[in-house]
């Protein structure tokens, strides 16, 4: 085929302008890959933390008396998974009682001391519990009797409101962890005292008066069918979006990043429109040729273009690779992650087309 004979018959007789052109096209797809990366990587970053994936439940009377019914539907309703369930009872003026279940607390709260329940002591329902460092500092135990059982603290942590409050909706009409920070405080006395148990151990004797539900991974329009689908199963309670919109978030990310993408494209893109400007030089005396032997214009045009197509192709497919490939260094500054799929089709169909419009000129002068 004439194709593929004039192909190979320009690499072999310009082997540096068509590896200068490939690595251009590696740099710029490369560049533009890492950036759109880091803006889809901060959006699912955003999408399981706590203040922005976390529904809040203001507990109504019959959902109260039957809350595993509640926990079985959150569970089968979330396709990517549950990070945290958690109830909360008011059990005196200055302690909340918390039924856990999950294992992601750290998403909530620093450790500083022991260890939060694994999922062993969750499924067996062990007398466990982990306190705030506000209860650890006051009474120093190692024990801690609730309703008459006795439970093994196992770790304590820094536990104030603002770690729920911050996740709390506005639309709730419920605020278990109002705190007066008006005076400043110099010793823990005071402070709201917070002791953790298992689920399995809380819904035994207690009922909640608020939920959080923590999901894995999801998105706005997600988190609004969701709790629609409550609203409908349990209409007693009330259901309430966070009040940050990841979605917006993505957006504002996509734009944030994608200007410094098309800043590094273009300082790499000069050099790749100049490479190409003398890489279809090359093509002269061929096109020539061909012409006097009958070829259209057009065909003249799918040679140079086709070609132009194999190096794009070639070119993405190693800076992708290049890109996956560097990972473990680009996670030391949280940059590792892929671009959102018809985000990074977009900015591939964009570069290619520039490409072209910025050489149909010349080839058009050239194949008349």
């Amino acid at each position: 085929m004439i194709f593929l004979y004039i192909l190979r018959k320009q690499i072999g007789m310009h082997k540096y302008a068509s590896f200068l052109l490939l690595c251009g096209v590696v740099v710029c797809i490369y560049c533009i890959s890492v950036m759109f990366g880091v803006s889809n990587g901060l959006y699912e970053l955003e999408n399981s933390h706590n203040i922005n994936a976390t529904i809040t439940v203001d507990v109504g009377v019959e959902t109260k008396n039957n809350i595993d019914k509640i926990n079985e539907y959150v569970y089968k309703m979330s396709k990517k998974g549950v990070l945290n369930v958690i109830y909360f009872t008011k059990v005196s003026e200055k302690q909340i009682l918390i039924g856990w279940d999950g294992t992601e607390a750290g998403r909530w709260f620093p450790i500083t001391t022991g260890s939060f329940f694994d999922a062993k002591m969750q499924e067996n329902a062990q007398n466990v519990a982990f306190v705030s460092d506000s209860w650890m500092v006051k009474y120093n135990k190692n024990e801690i009797e609730i309703d008459g059982e006795n439970f093994k603290i196992i770790g304590s942590g820094w536990i104030v409101p603002w770690n729920f409050e911050a996740a709390l909706s506005k639309e709730s009409t419920i605020n278990l962890f109002e705190e007066d920070y008006s005076e400043i405080k110099y010793s823990y006395d005071d402070d709201m005292e917070y002791v953790i148990i298992p689920y399995k151990c809380y819904k035994e004797k207690y009922l909640p008066e608020q939920i959080f539900i923590h999901l894995r991974g999801v998105t706005n329009s997600q988190l609004i069918k969701y709790v629609n689908e409550l609203s409908d199963e349990f209409s007693d309670s009330h259901f309430c979006m966070p009040d940050n919109n990841t979605d917006e978030i993505f957006v504002e990310n996509q734009i944030r990043y994608g200007k410094i993408a098309v800043v590094l494209c273009l300082m790499a893109g000069i050099t790749v429109i100049r490479v190409m400007y003398e890489w279809i030089n090359f093509y002269q005396k061929d096109i020539d040729i061909l012409r006097l032997c009958g070829m259209t214009r057009l065909k003249g045009l799918m040679i140079i273009y086709g070609h132009w197509s194999i190096y794009y192709v070639i070119g993405v497919v190693i800076a992708l690779f290049l890109h996956y490939k560097t990972f473990p260094l680009l996670s030391l500054i949280y940059l590792d992650a892929f671009p959102d799929f018809y985000t990074l089709i977009i900015a591939l169909a964009v570069v290619y087309t520039v490409s072209v419009l910025c050489t149909l000129k010349q080839t058009l002068k050239m194949t008349a």
